[in-house]
């Protein structure tokens, strides 16, 4: 049997008014504005402001998404996901399910999912499976991310990511809709880079202490900074490639048919 195209019905997007700018972060981190400028590529970033609370950023985007689609969010969604942050409201808690009854999905079941950056992809491509599986007709995927929280400007070793923001995002995707259809995907990942970037303190190894908090074991941090680059450029560029290429191949596409092309943590001189 021919499989339906799996299409995006709509997404919805909220970024928080606050911001932080370059001069603001290079005073507080003493990286040159220019350096954050030019090299890292920031002017400015959102940050959360009074209740942009990571779930809340993402239903906020999720009823954006479910007002462009024209949906009722109680009877015509089948499926929701959690593709956010586990840094959220409250530990342990299953944002998904939280999700899903802030946005009155009451029809659908709900689970989170997570893979750091990854997430959005891997996710798109769990539903995608699971609704040629079971035939469902609506999935949202829904987001939301505030690890700007956990950056400590000055931390030298967390230069990298002194561009963390705060932001909801979210996606409808729908079965047998021909519109904006989702192809394939490809992932890869590499266990050597796990033990590399952490919060050291708030897990089972070192539970959260107001000796941790007042040595800053509550931001994340990088255990090995020359390590981690020497590593990652050994495989970064060979792997991005190699899943642009098998996403193309499984496709049906070449290189030569890509008009844009997105990335994520990728310097300019890459």
């Amino acid at each position: 049997m021919e499989n339906k195209p799996i299409g995006i019905e709509a997404i919805g997007t909220y970024i928080p008014p606050e911001r932080h700018t370059a001069e603001y972060i290079s005073e507080r981190s003493g990286t040159p504005v220019d350096i954050m400028k030019t090299k890292i590529g920031l002017k400015s970033k959102a940050v959360p402001a009074e209740g942009d609370h990571t779930v809340a950023m993402g239903v906020k985007a999720a009823n954006v998404a479910i007002e462009r689609a024209g949906i009722d969010p109680e009877k015509d969604l089948d499926m929701v996901i959690w593709a956010g942050e586990v840094y959220a409201e409250h530990p342990m808690q299953t944002y998904g399910i939280k999700f899903q009854g802030d946005i009155g999905a009451k029809k659908a079941w709900a689970f989170d999912i997570n893979q750091r950056c990854g997430t959005i992809i891997v996710a798109m491509m769990v539903a995608k499976s699971m609704m040629r599986t079971h035939g469902y007709e609506r999935v949202l995927i829904g987001s939301g991310y505030r690890n700007c929280d956990l950056i400590d400007y000055d931390n030298i070793r967390t230069r990298f990511m002194h561009d963390l923001a705060a932001s909801g995002a979210a996606v409808i995707l729908r079965n047998d809709y021909p519109e904006n259809v989702m192809r394939e995907g490809s992932v890869i990942s590499d266990g050597q880079f796990s033990e590399y970037v952490y919060v050291p303190a708030g897990g089972t190894k070192m539970p959260i202490t107001c000796e941790a908090i007042e040595k800053g074991l509550h931001y994340l941090d990088v255990t090995d900074p020359k390590k981690l680059k020497e590593d990652l450029d050994d495989v970064s560029m060979q792997n991005f490639l190699k899943v642009v290429d098998e996403s193309l191949q499984k496709s049906g596409y070449t290189r030569e048919d890509i008009d844009y092309l997105g990335l994520i943590r990728m310097k300019r001189s890459a």
